[in-house]
């Protein structure tokens, strides 16, 4: 079913994909049980799952961000850090899941592009490690993420202090 948002973070990312021009939504059982998926998207239609907070939301919203968007079909990225991130996706995902990967190259390729988005998006030791290893990965990254971000300022203030960082690095 679908649930409004409630803390600070949810109505934040609700803000940032709606400033995407994307749909969100929050989700959850009926029944209050877990859903599996962090989140999906479908169109503009960006489907998280309630009560993600911090650094795990935010891994979500950059995931679904890099596919609702399309810059999951065409990055340039170098394939061996594309294949490490899809193994580190494929990891977290169900049985189910990691078989229609397998079976699908180009699908596997999509989601470690999405998965290298999210870790950008939220964590500080990744960023670090493609700055310091890829800097021209870096520059691409800063640079879609800043065009995707716009003027967004998020009310957290550990991503604030991220976003803060990536344009204090621009130019």
């Amino acid at each position: 079913e679908v649930v409004p948002a409630t803390t600070t973070d949810e109505h934040d990312a609700v803000d940032f994909l709606k400033q995407r021009g994307l749909e969100p939504a929050f989700i959850r059982h009926a029944d209050g049980s877990v859903i599996p998926a962090r989140g999906m998207s479908q169109g503009k239609a960006v489907l998280l799952r309630s009560g993600q907070a911090g650094t795990a939301l935010w891994e979500a919203v950059g995931h679904e961000v890099a596919h609702a968007t399309g810059f999951d079909r065409g990055a340039p990225i170098d394939e061996t850090m594309i294949g490490h991130a899809a193994r580190r996706y494929a990891a977290k995902a169900g049985a189910r899941r990691q078989a229609e990967l397998a079976a699908d190259p180009v699908e596997q390729r999509r989601e470690g592009i999405a998965q290298i988005v999210g870790e950008f998006m939220s964590e500080p030791k990744f960023r670090y490690l493609v700055k310091q290893s890829a800097p021209s990965l870096w520059q691409r990254l800063r640079d879609g993420i800043l065009k995707a971000v716009g003027k967004f300022t998020p009310k957290d203030e550990a991503s604030r202090a991220a976003l803060e960082m990536l344009r204090q690095t621009q130019g």
